[in-house]
């Protein structure tokens, strides 16, 4: 009679255990495989899992309660990572195209999509100037967001080189079900001014991405219109010239 009591009983603080810790730091999230060494320097026992979405997740410790991340989060922000503190087993939970829960952690619905992601350690190209490699179209000729609202939906709907798809993961990351989502209207986008050397993810013609500083050394301001998420917690640029997507690192 013991030994079936025990044998549940461990079975018992085992799973307890395992679902205690079900907190953790998201360093990043990206569509394809990358080398947690060369890409997370400076963190050991970092572990990767798929999400629903097919993006592989990038995560460094186990918690109990999200407080206790706090420290690595902190660490990984100062290494650059638009990291967050993650509930697991909602994620794990999560079989279907879906927002995680908001709950307490501010941001969760940020940072899937790689343009939130900027290497750790990694050193910037340097771009000197904007409009060889558009992604989204111009967006010089406008003066108002009402005009930009109507022409990313142009563009959704021309769709070229797959840009309807990629509105689509941007926005999701952004805790929207999709670009069409009704909660993203025209008060949602708000111009923004950058000086020159800026650095971020940076998207490019054929929905590419690269770390990069702009217009280095040069005595200009980059305008661009940012895109607000559902609980405003990040934003990401649609930058004039080149209508490309953009993440400052700061």
């Amino acid at each position: 009679m013991k030994t079936p009591f025990a044998f549940f009983y461990v079975l018992l603080l085992c799973t307890f255990s395992i679902n205690a810790q079900q907190y953790s730091v998201q360093l990043g999230a990206f569509e394809q495989t990358v080398s947690p060494s060369s890409y997370f320097k400076g963190f050991s026992g970092v572990f990767t899992e798929m999400d629903h979405n097919g993006f592989h997740r990038y995560y460094v410790g186990k918690f109990d309660t999200a407080e206790a991340a706090e420290s690595i989060l902190s660490q990984a922000k100062n290494a650059g990572l638009n990291a967050r503190v993650v509930d697991l087993i909602s994620i794990r939970n999560c079989q279907t195209t879906c927002i995680e829960p908001q709950g307490a952690i501010p941001g969760v619905a940020c940072g899937s999509h790689r343009v939130f992601n900027v290497p750790a350690g990694a050193r910037p190209i340097n771009l000197p100037r904007l409009g060889t490699n558009p992604q989204f179209g111009t967006l010089v000729n406008y003066s108002t967001t009402q005009e930009v609202f109507e022409h990313l939906h142009r563009a959704y709907t021309a769709n070229e080189k797959g840009n309807a798809t990629e509105l689509d993961k941007l926005w999701q990351s952004m805790g929207y079900t999709g670009f069409k989502d009704e909660r993203f209207t025209v008060s949602q986008i708000t111009p923004v001014y950058y000086d020159a050397g800026v650095t971020g993810m940076l998207g490019a013609g054929g929905n590419t991405y690269v770390y990069a500083a702009i217009s280095p050394g040069q005595d200009i301001q980059l305008k661009g219109y940012r895109m607000t998420s559902v609980d405003g917690s990040c934003e990401v640029t649609i930058m004039e010239i080149c209508g490309n997507a953009f993440y400052p690192q700061n």
